[in-house]
This record gives C-alpha cells, structure tokens and sequence, in this order.
C-alpha cells in the first residue's frame, strides 16, 4: 500500500523538497544539468544500506542515489538495472539521483506517438499571437470567448479586449496557456 504522505496517486509525481542548484558547491557539474530527465545505468547497489550509484549515460560523473529517492521503493535496484532519474543538490550539498525508475523501453509505435505529441506539444510553446489577432480566452472552465490581442507584456503575457457585444472587457496578464486560436465559426 502506498504512504499518503510520500506519494502521490499511484506512487508517482512525489512532491520532494529540492535545493537550488548552488554552482559553486558543485563546480563539476553543469546547472543544465539538473532537474532534467537522464537515463543511465545502476553501477553498484549495496542493498543492507539501501544506497547506490548511477553511471548516467553520455559520460557524466556518477550519481549517488538512497532507496527513498526512487518512486517505487518496493522494487529494489540492481546492478545493471536501467533506469531514469534527475539530478538535485543532495543533503550535503552534493548532486544525487531523485525520482529514479526503471526505466520504460517504448515499440516503435509509441515513440512515434510521442515523437508527435512532443513536436505538437513545442509548436504550442513556441506560438505567439500578434496584435490584433483574434483568439479566444478560457473564461470558466471549457468555455471560451473570442477576444482580440491589443498588447504584449513583456513577460510575454497579452492584453485582450472583448468585444463590445460584451462589455469591452480588457483583461491584462493573460498567460499564452489560457489562450488558443480563434475557431473559423467564432
């Protein structure tokens, strides 16, 4: 049974309170590294203490791991074992291996799909919206209103103006996730 307080539904997304990446604790290692999703392979595993390193593909320094940084701490390491991980500052100020998991082989059919998803997921990151441009705002949850862009933030937040059908509402601060592009039917 899963502990409520380490986990969350099914084990996975456990909230873990991270330091900061402190560059001058850890002169060896690039910040761009950290927080960011690795795979590698279990180098060694003393398993009486529960503690092991990771030898991280593409020739980075290894990384220590405890058994609590792993998701599921009822499947024990081993060496060999490929797995997935991030890096994080440790307790002593030392980087380590979090949220390591076995890791997942997909079929060609599912790399595709994620292929695809991850390519529609970044054209979505990388969209704008011009002045002018008509788009449509969540305003409840699953509704949306087609409003114009009248400014952009430079946060890269936009100002929308409704129309005057319905008020000529201006909204400030409006982040790129609550906006999509304006159906032809609007």
């Amino acid at each position: 049974m899963l502990n409520a307080n380490k986990y969350e539904l099914y084990g996975h997304n456990r909230q873990v309170n991270r330091k900061e990446f402190d560059p001058s604790k850890a002169p060896q290692f690039d910040p761009s590294e950290f927080d960011v999703p690795k795979n590698g392979v279990v180098r060694s595993w003393v398993d009486e203490r529960g503690f092991g390193f990771i030898r991280p593909d593409g020739g980075y320094a290894d990384a220590f791991f405890h058994i609590s940084n792993c998701l599921n701490e009822q499947e024990r390491p081993f060496e060999g074992m490929r797995v997935s991980f991030r890096l994080q500052m440790g307790s002593r100020d030392k980087p380590e291996a979090c949220d390591v998991d076995k890791e997942i082989k997909l079929t060609a059919e599912q790399k595709k799909k994620k292929a695809e998803e991850d390519l529609k997921q970044k054209l979505e990151d990388e969209r704008t919206y011009s002045l002018g441009q008509p788009v449509q705002v969540v305003v409840e949850l699953g509704q949306y209103e087609t409003v114009k862009v009248t400014h952009v933030n430079k946060d890269g937040s936009y100002q929308v103006t409704f129309p005057p059908s319905k008020g000529s509402m201006v909204w400030d601060n409006v982040r790129r996730e609550e906006l999509r592009e304006a159906t032809k039917d609007a």
